[in-house]
């Protein structure tokens, strides 16, 4: 485990355009080096070794104890990939050069263990290594569309048809996946509140998977724990559905949809306001706790 970059590459860079990802890409590791004072190395973080460039592709590292894992960017449309950096000091260049290939070339998809905030030094330091295109430049959009849900998450029933989501702005959202219809409720306990209501459900059976047994009774739809098999995901899910379903269609009093995506500082993230939660379970000792002062 660590802190991780993921980024999946879209289309291959054509030959005259690989001419400018370079010069540009060049120029940002040039700043982070000489202007911001973090020395990059090869691939491998070899001491003495700079970024690697060729025509198939860009290599670097930090260097020694400050290198990781390998940024690879390469010419060729290559999938998926990723970069662990562990926050290690080159975690800027990498930072960097995904907010320009997910907003310059467009020719990434990006997401992060990180949070938009994780992204702004990265940004401010391409936009000034790159300041032709700094109006381009940009934290990239699945990492800010991330940003817009905090816990407690809800698990277990990925199939129900449904997105259950703790907002930054401090509303819950059902979200319908198939028609887009959304129900808003006015504050994270209230969701909680419904959630927690509804979380008990009993099957006619239970059932044994390799790992061991599981009863009729689901204590906690939203959450559920132990052994598990695809039928008992199914049951959980139908049973989510169940609950979700009774919100729609939506009243006009709670047809409001979340913003499509935040910015760092844009709203105040529940941990900083004291009220984060893993769990709904966790939640709503806090709820309750603070009902009874």
């Amino acid at each position: 485990m660590g802190y991780t970059h993921y980024f999946t590459q879209k289309r291959s860079f054509s030959g005259d355009e690989w001419v400018d990802v370079t010069a540009d890409i060049g120029a940002i590791l040039t700043y982070v080096e000489h202007s911001v004072g973090i020395v990059l190395g090869d691939g491998e973080g070899s001491p003495g070794s700079h970024p690697f460039f060729d025509r198939g592709g860009i290599l670097y590292n930090g260097i020694g104890d400050n290198a990781h894992e390998t940024f690879a960017l390469k010419r060729l449309k290559g999938g998926f990939d990723s970069c662990k950096t562990n926050r290690k000091p080159y975690d800027l260049a990498v930072t960097a050069c995904l907010c320009y290939v997910a907003s310059v070339t467009g020719t990434h998809r990006v997401t992060s263990d990180g949070q938009g905030s994780d992204f702004l030094a990265g940004l401010a330091a391409a936009r000034e290594a790159v300041p032709a295109k700094a109006n381009l430049l940009d934290i990239p959009m699945e990492v800010m569309e991330s940003d817009l849900w905090t816990g407690p998450w809800i698990n277990g029933g990925t199939s129900s048809g449904y997105h259950v989501g703790f907002c930054v702005n401090g509303k819950g959202y059902v979200t319908h996946k198939m028609t887009g219809d959304v129900y808003c409720f006015e504050s994270h306990e209230a969701l909680a509140r419904y959630l927690d209501a509804s979380k008990r459900a009993t099957f006619r059976q239970g059932g044994r998977t390799v790992f061991g047994e599981y009863q009729k009774d689901e204590h906690d739809i939203w959450n559920a724990s132990g052994s598990f098999d695809k039928k008992r995901h199914r049951r959980i899910a139908r049973a989510q559905a169940k609950v979700l379903g009774r919100l729609f269609p939506v009243a006009a009093d709670h047809a409001e949809k979340p913003p499509a995506f935040v910015r760092p500082g844009d709203c105040l993230r529940t941990e900083e306001a004291g009220t984060f939660s893993y769990s709904l379970a966790e939640l709503m000792r806090k709820v309750d706790a603070t009902a009874a002062r």
